[in-house]
């Protein structure tokens, strides 16, 4: 019977062979986490883009527009779960749309208010409207487009240029070019 003797490394060695495992462990699920963020503060910013140029419109069904104005809240909110293990431009362009987006819903809000307040009072039409009311077809006033426009702007410049894969950062499209898509800087109003 022979006995075989394995070689075993130092014990420093496979103590910090185990810390080292360890911290790549950490790495990778701060990566993890990061990216998921990423990948949903990239569609909630979308979804945002396409909220405020439908607010824009007169036309547009306001209730439809806080129902889907509330999802993209949500999905700030889950983008910024994991606060403080997020990369610090993630986090800070996670809160400054995340901003934006709640002061977009509750700009939709107050107008669906004035909007019914309005039919409440149908019978007296003489009152005079407040300054910067919205046109009879709804959407928002031209003070909100304004203030949503200043922090699409302000927005813009406090996040790093930061590419989705299908944006293209040429003069053309970032300017409204003649592609017909609608970038970042493209205002509808």
């Amino acid at each position: 019977m022979s006995t075989r003797t394995v070689a075993r490394a130092p014990l420093p060695m496979r103590v910090a062979l185990i810390v080292l495992a360890v911290a790549v462990a950490c790495l990778a699920a701060l990566t993890v986490v990061n990216l998921s963020a990423a990948v949903l503060h990239d569609e909630a910013t979308q979804a945002l883009e396409r909220n405020v140029a439908e607010a824009a419109d007169d036309t547009s069904n306001l209730e439809m527009l806080r129902i889907r104005q509330q999802q993209v809240d949500a999905q700030f909110e889950d983008a910024g779960r994991y606060g403080m293990a997020l990369l610090p431009a993630l986090r800070s362009s996670i809160e400054t749309n995340a901003a934006v987006s709640q002061a977009l819903t509750q700009r939709i809000q107050e107008e669906l208010d004035r909007q019914q307040q309005g039919d409440a009072d149908t019978t007296d039409s003489s009152d005079p409207q407040e300054d910067g009311t919205a046109s009879e077809g709804g959407g928002l006033t031209e003070e909100q487009r304004r203030r949503v426009e200043e922090l699409l702007q302000s927005n813009q410049s406090s996040t790093p240029a930061e590419s989705s894969g299908t944006d293209s950062q040429d003069g053309d499209s970032a300017n409204g070019g003649d592609d017909g898509e609608s970038t970042v800087e493209s205002k509808p109003w």
